[in-house]
This record gives structure tokens, sequence and C-alpha cells, in this order.
């Protein structure tokens, strides 16, 4: 006789690449943070369902970013943040 383990396998996720042109902002996915953009530097989200999410930033001076993005299990979307 033989005796198989099953495998559990992780739920596909995605990953954003966001990329901010200022230093210093505030960053928001689904309005909750993960992080603040710094010079030169993308700011990577992992771990997300596939989906629509939304994605904020923002710092005083500037006006506030807002957009909706739509994330695909195994992919890295790289996302531009004008402020």
């Amino acid at each position: 006789t033989s005796f198989e383990v099953p495998l559990k396998r992780k739920p596909a996720t995605g990953k954003l690449a966001l990329v901010v042109n200022q230093v210093g902002a505030e960053v928001f996915v689904d309005e909750q943070p993960v992080g603040k953009s710094l010079a030169g530097q993308q700011l990577a989200v992992e771990g997300l369902q596939p989906g629509v999410h939304q994605v904020r930033a923002a710092k005083p001076g500037f006006k506030e970013w807002r957009n909706t993005v739509n994330v695909v299990a195994g992919v890295s979307l790289r996302v531009d943040i004008t402020l």
C-alpha cells in the first residue's frame, strides 16, 4: 500500500510595484497603510488577492492621488503615481 500526503496549495496572489514621484508620500492599498515612498525606489506590496483594489497616495502640500488597479494572480503590476 502507498499513502500520499495531500498538498495544500497557497492561494495565488498578485503584487503591486508602486512608484511615487514625491519622496515621503504615504501610500495606502484598500485604505491600509503600506509605507512611505523613497527616492528612486518602488514600494512593493505582495500577497494581494486577485481583483480590483484601491490605491491612494497623499503628502501634505500635494493633491491626493487615487485610482483602482486590477491585481492578477502571479503578476507584478507597476503603478506610477504622480502627486
